[in-house]
C-alpha cells in the first residue's frame, strides 16, 4: 500500500482546482476522522489515497476525469449564482440537498463541506420542478 503525504494530497487538489477549501490540515482531520490508513512519522503525516478518495466520493463516480471540486455551503452558493444567472439560490437549498443525502457531504468545524460536482447536478435538477423556498427568485431578462 503506497502512502502520501497530507501535503501532497492537497497539492494535488489545488493543481486541479485552485478554489479548493482543502489544506493539509484538513485532509489529516478528515484521515483520522474516517478511519483512513495513516502514520504519523517526524511531523508528517501519511495517508492511504486510495481510502482517501473514496471516502471524499463515497459514490464512486467512475466518469469523473478531473479531481472533484470541494466547496463550503457559501462557496457552492456563490458559484452557482456566479454561472446560473437565471436561477438563484442560497443557502436553504444547499441544506435542503443536505438533508435529502443528495450530494456527498460531511461536517469539519462549524460548516458543511460538500462536493460541488454533485451538488450542481442536484441543482440543475431541483431547478426544473423549482419549489424552493418562500425567498427564491427567477431572474427574467426583460425584452426591449
Amino acid at each position: 500500500m503506497k502512502k502520501m503525504t497530507s501535503g501532497k494530497l492537497q497539492a494535488i487538489f489545488a493543481k486541479q482546482d485552485a478554489d479548493t477549501i482543502l489544506r493539509y490540515t484538513n485532509v489529516r482531520r478528515f484521515a483520522i476522522e474516517n478511519n483512513i490508513d495513516h502514520i504519523f512519522a517526524r511531523n508528517v503525516i501519511m495517508i492511504n489515497p486510495t481510502k482517501f478518495m473514496e471516502a471524499v466520493n463515497p459514490k464512486c463516480y467512475a466518469q469523473h476525469y478531473q479531481m472533484p471540486r470541494i466547496r463550503t455551503e457559501r462557496g457552492c452558493v456563490k458559484a452557482w449564482n456566479k454561472q446560473y444567472k437565471r436561477w438563484q439560490i442560497d443557502k436553504h437549498d444547499i441544506e435542503r440537498l443536505i438533508r435529502e443525502d443528495k450530494i456527498s457531504h460531511w461536517k469539519h468545524g462549524g460548516k458543511w463541506v460538500l462536493n460541488y460536482d454533485e451538488a450542481e447536478a442536484a441543482l440543475k435538477e431541483y431547478v426544473k420542478t423549482y419549489k424552493g423556498h418562500t425567498r427564491a427568485k427567477k431572474n427574467r431578462h426583460k425584452k426591449r
